[in-house]
């Protein structure tokens, strides 16, 4: 698939298992994951902003293996400087060679958006 797109000039998502996975997931991996976390009512991402129910936690019953409250960790606020196009690039505006950081700002200690 990835040769045919380079081929073809393109750049898009595929999913190669389509043939093999159903739309609505695997259950026998999917029932575990829904029996430890739970939606978050709402999730911060960098170059997307905040979307609700977009990430996941632990839930009350595995409260005892949680590192966040173990380590007491904070919501992390996203910084997304000026320069940033990261949004951009994950929504397919943009290439990552398109990026004016590609390759410079993303190598730099404290990265961006740090």
């Amino acid at each position: 698939m990835i040769l045919k797109q380079l081929k073809n000039g393109e750049a898009k998502i595929e999913n190669q298992y389509a043939r093999l996975v159903k739309d609505t997931g695997n259950a026998s991996a999917l029932n575990p994951i829904a029996t430890v976390f739970e939606l978050r009512d709402f999730f911060e991402w960098r170059g997307l902003g905040s979307i609700n129910h977009s990430g996941v936690k632990v839930n009350e019953k595995y409260r005892a293996f949680d590192a966040e409250i173990e380590f007491n960790l904070k919501a992390v606020t996203v910084i997304d400087p000026d320069v940033c196009q990261c949004g951009e690039v994950l929504k397919g505006i943009l290439k990552p060679w398109q990026c004016k950081v590609f390759g410079k700002g993303v190598r730099q200690k404290p990265h961006l958006g740090h």
